[in-house]
């Protein structure tokens, strides 16, 4: 995510998806029992989005199949869930500034993002870490990432922190708040998927 101009952008676009759903979580009333661990989504790795029986994975999770837009986002999102489902598009052909597609393309499951009100749904995170640990919590469970993104961003007046880890062929990225540096997302990538841009 934070290796070029590109990536750098999704991290802020993963931002402001966080800043949503968090406003969007207090205005739904609608509640979920605790049905799933994060290897219950990992396990679609690899899928394309074509693929019937992951639609109606999605669709379960309140993820609308039809709303991706390769121009727009690598996201389909629930914002009652607060999922992202990203996906990677090699063939697609399209302008970001004119949101035009040209080629459709090939989109596969390869990331996903977990916030706070994530755990409604999605009963385990890695490390089994939970929303409520800080920075310092989360090395002294798991130990010091492989790799450390901090920066300023002017545009946004914000403070990035984000650490990766790895558990087999998921790279981890946990985003942290800039004040009190509580976990305030989560993604989870398939690194045989996106290891060339994930430069650990």
């Amino acid at each position: 995510m934070l290796y070029c101009n590109k990536h750098q952008i999704r991290l802020l676009l993963w931002h402001l998806y966080g800043s949503y759903l968090q406003v969007a979580g207090h205005q739904t009333k609608k509640t979920f029992r605790l049905t799933m661990t994060f290897h219950d989504i990992t396990k679609h790795f690899g899928t394309k989005l074509a693929d019937l029986d992951f639609q109606k994975f999605l669709k379960s999770i309140s993820c609308d199949p039809t709303t991706y837009n390769v121009a727009e986002s690598d996201y389909i999102i629930s914002a009652d869930n607060a999922i992202e489902i990203g996906f990677n598009n090699k063939d697609a052909e399209y302008d970001e500034d004119e949101k035009t597609i040209f080629k459709k393309g090939t989109p596969i499951f390869s990331f996903f993002n977990l916030h706070p009100k994530s755990y409604t749904l999605v009963s385990s995170i890695p490390f089994n870490l939970n929303y409520n640990d800080t920075r310092k919590t989360v090395r002294e469970k798991v130990g010091l990432p492989i790799k450390m993104v901090e920066f300023e961003d002017k545009f946004f007046n914000k403070r990035f922190i984000v650490d990766h880890y790895r558990i087999d062929n998921l790279a981890i990225a946990i985003d942290y708040n800039s004040n009190d540096e509580k976990i305030a997302s989560i993604q989870i990538s398939d690194y045989t998927q996106l290891k060339e841009h994930l430069k650990f």
